[in-house]
């Protein structure tokens, strides 16, 4: 009937200002009349970044004011929400963002393990930087690179030595040591 139509639609137009108010969008308040599967994880980010974090920063704010002390306060110590739960992907996403910025050098396998909530690699052995080439360490780290490595090993009876360019850090000459 024509009342139950208006009905309906004040409602909507009830919850929509309710959410306005809130900050929150009206998906999250279970209004899926405009919500589609291609962007849900884009209001999730929306409803953090318009509703959640104002909040969280107050909070953040409040708590610095009240809990530290003055000594605390001068060494640099702070508080931060970790909101990276909100901002994860599906599982997959996530091992595809975080192979690619280990394979570019940008992170250790390590951290990409701590993004994944994973303990580190025993032994220290993903704290190293690798570059996607024949995964080398990066330049510049102080571990020598494979390529480094076979240019050093050519004889085992003397000792050699690598001459470096010092502002591209790139090889330019082997010297032997006496």
């Amino acid at each position: 009937s024509p009342t139950e139509a208006q009905l309906v639609e004040a409602m909507s137009e009830v919850v929509a200002q309710i959410c306005r108010y809130y900050g929150v969008s009206p998906t999250l308040a279970q209004d899926l009349s405009n919500a589609h599967y291609n962007n849900i994880e884009h209001l999730w980010r929306s409803h953090l970044n318009n509703a959640l974090t104002p909040w969280m920063e107050k909070f953040e704010q409040e708590c610095y004011r009240t809990l530290l002390t003055a000594e605390q306060k001068d060494s640099g110590w702070t508080f931060r929400h970790d909101a990276a739960g909100f901002l994860r992907g599906d599982f997959k996403t996530l091992a595809e963002a975080i192979g690619m910025l280990a394979e570019k050098g940008l992170i250790s396998i390590d951290e990409g393990r701590d993004m994944l909530d994973f303990d580190p690699v025993p032994n220290g052995a993903g704290s190293a930087f690798y570059i996607q080439l024949n995964r080398q360490t990066v330049p510049g780290t102080g571990e020598p690179t494979a390529a480094e490595q076979s240019a050093l090993a050519g004889s085992q009876t003397k000792q050699k030595m690598l001459i470096r360019d010092e502002k591209t850090n790139r090889i330019i000459g082997i010297k032997e040591i006496q």
